[in-house]
């Protein structure tokens, strides 16, 4: 069984021998339904494994590509939430150029200038997922920019001290803006952003997976998350140029419930604190971006940078708990 294919037009010759187009798995609902089967058959396999365009990019037929009118879907494991494994990492530490590659960096336009506001996550090829209070005083979607593929705000195209360079940063227009019907300052604190046109994945800009399973929607009390994103390293300093994470631990929520009671976190939220007595900590900046932890080499979003003390601190965070939202996020996933 063998593929060709030119551009973005694909042959596939084999048991099902056709023509079609080059996509991302996720706008391929046909392939993206089989690689999320449990067990799959030997000939599926071979369709999975020989239809393929490139890193996370599949030969589909045309007619099966997602539409304006139809809801998009998550990628599936295999897709998303791909990358190395991190180092035990504390008190915030600036991260590899090619780690968190679904890390978003949400600016606004004013005046003709772009100010970081908030960070963000890849969900798939046209939607970031981000906190409401990020962006509540920002409905106008123009007012938006977000940069994917980013380290080092500073410099185009960011290389390491061996010289390896990524590809030039990402600068993407939002067409949409989804804030939760129910947000109320910390609750429901979630948001979608829908970018203009859908982004191409590459070794530098690939989604996190999200909670979609019951097996990823443990409260995972005790285990070790990360944190990432642009934000101030304290109180008062300045904003990180370089992207940045913390290890932090999940702990259980009776911490925030007894901090945060005028908040009242509850069952949509999730409450992590330093790993160890050294503090580690978001601040200001870092709000909307992805709590993360790694399943079996695959990561997974299980929060959103809600809110807290003010950073350094030796106290617990909260962050809104993805898997309560999934249902309305992939309700919200339209094209």
């Amino acid at each position: 069984m063998s593929m060709a294919y030119n551009d973005w037009n694909c042959v596939i010759t084999g048991y099902r021998g056709r023509n079609g187009k080059c996509v991302p798995i996720d706008l391929c609902p046909e392939l993206l339904d089989i690689a999320r089967k449990s067990q799959v058959s030997v000939q599926e396999m071979e369709f999975l494994t020989t239809n393929n365009c490139g890193k996370a990019v599949v030969c589909c037929e045309q007619y099966t590509e997602v539409t304006k009118s139809r809801r998009m879907t998550l990628p599936g494991v295999g897709v998303c939430g791909f990358g190395h494994a991190s180092e035990k990492i504390l008190g915030g530490t600036e991260t590899e150029l090619e780690q968190y590659r679904w890390m978003v960096v949400i600016e606004r336009i004013e005046n003709g200038d772009r100010e970081l506001i908030c960070g963000g996550a890849l969900i798939n090829t046209l939607y970031v997922l981000s906190a409401a209070h990020c962006i509540k005083n920002d409905q106008k979607p123009e007012n938006l920019v977000l940069r994917l593929g980013e380290h080092d705000l500073s410099s185009d195209p960011d290389c390491d001290s061996s010289g390896n360079c990524n590809n030039r940063v990402i600068l993407a227009n939002v067409s949409g803006i989804i804030i939760h019907p129910n947000y109320r300052k910390e609750r429901n604190d979630v948001a979608l952003l829908k970018l203009a046109k859908p982004i191409e994945y590459s070794n530098y800009v690939l989604p996190i997976c999200l909670p979609v399973l019951p097996a990823h929607q443990e409260d995972f009390i005790g285990r070790s998350v990360f944190a990432a994103g642009w934000g101030r390293n304290g109180t008062g300093e300045e904003l990180s140029e370089v992207k940045m994470h913390v290890e932090l631990q999940i702990v259980q929520l009776e911490e925030c419930e007894n901090l945060f009671s005028r908040s009242a976190p509850g069952e949509m939220h999730v409450c992590a604190r330093s790993a160890t007595e050294e503090i580690g900590d978001t601040c200001e900046g870092d709000s909307g971006g992805p709590l993360m932890i790694e399943l079996q080499g695959t990561w997974f979003q299980i929060g959103i940078v809600n809110f807290g003390f003010p950073c350094g601190t030796a106290h617990p965070a909260v962050y809104a708990r993805t898997a309560h939202f999934i249902d309305w996020i992939q309700e919200n996933l339209l094209e």
